[in-house]
Formats: structure tokens, C-alpha cells, sequence
């Protein structure tokens, strides 16, 4: 079996496929700043959000968080984090994100809340390596 072949059968952690994924969506939000400093604070509330969402979800639940993040629409950097955490996790985006877990059995409920915060456990670090640590 040549190196090319053993490349393609490797297996990651869901944790690496998570990582990978947030990687993409934070560095995102570190190219609009570089691109334009006008986006700067809705770059400093995807920032901020991503430090205070998982906290929030452990408060008052992942139902509640959503919620929260939905009133948020107006603003961008909020509005960003809730789409890009609904795409990461396998959905569209915040609402069709917030629909499933608004019609999900208990155990799917815990299971996508876990999910939910393995994720922002991503994003957290990102978020503090990418966009807040120049």
C-alpha cells in the first residue's frame, strides 16, 4: 500500500472533523477584518459571542440560546456566529438549526446540545488564537 493510499483511509476524531470545520468559519470572520476594519465590531460581537454562547447555552439551555441568538438577527457578528454554528453542525443555518431542536425528543435534544458546545469549545479557541490574539 503506497503513502497515497494509506493518506485516504485516515480516520479522524469527531473532534478533528469539528475543529476542521470551525477552523474554516472563524477564519472567515479574520479575513473580513483584514479586508475591511469597517467590519471590526461585528468581528469583535462574533469574537465576543463565541467566548459567552456556551455559557449561555449551560444557563439556560440550548433552546433558550437559540433563541437568544434569533432576537440577535440584527446584529451581524451575532447573526454570523448562530449561522455558522447551525452549519457546522450539519444544518442550513440558525433556524433550520433552532426548528430541530424545537421539535426534538429529549435524548436528540441532549445529544444536539452536547454537539452544540463541542463545537463552541472550537470556536471559543479560535476565536481567541485567530481574532483576538493579534
Amino acid at each position: 500500500m503506497s503513502t497515497q493510499d494509506t493518506d485516504k483511509t485516515h480516520l479522524h476524531t469527531r473532534s478533528q472533523q469539528d475543529a476542521a470545520k470551525v477552523y474554516e468559519k472563524v477564519a472567515e470572520q479574520k479575513k473580513k477584518k483584514e479586508a475591511d476594519q469597517k467590519e471590526k465590531k461585528e468581528q469583535d460581537r462574533y469574537s465576543s459571542m463565541c467566548q459567552t454562547l456556551p455559557v449561555l447555552i449551560r444557563t439556560a439551555g440550548l433552546m433558550q440560546a437559540l433563541t437568544f441568538l434569533h432576537a440577535k438577527a440584527g446584529d451581524a457578528g451575532v447573526e454570523q456566529l448562530g449561522n455558522d454554528l447551525g452549519e457546522t453542525l450539519g444544518y442550513t443555518d440558525l433556524e433550520k438549526l433552532a426548528d430541530t431542536a424545537r421539535k426534538a425528543e429529549l435524548a436528540q435534544y441532549m445529544l444536539l446540545t452536547q454537539r452544540a458546545l463541542e463545537q463552541l469549545l472550537w470556536y471559543k479557541r479560535y476565536a481567541q488564537v485567530l481574532l483576538d490574539g493579534e
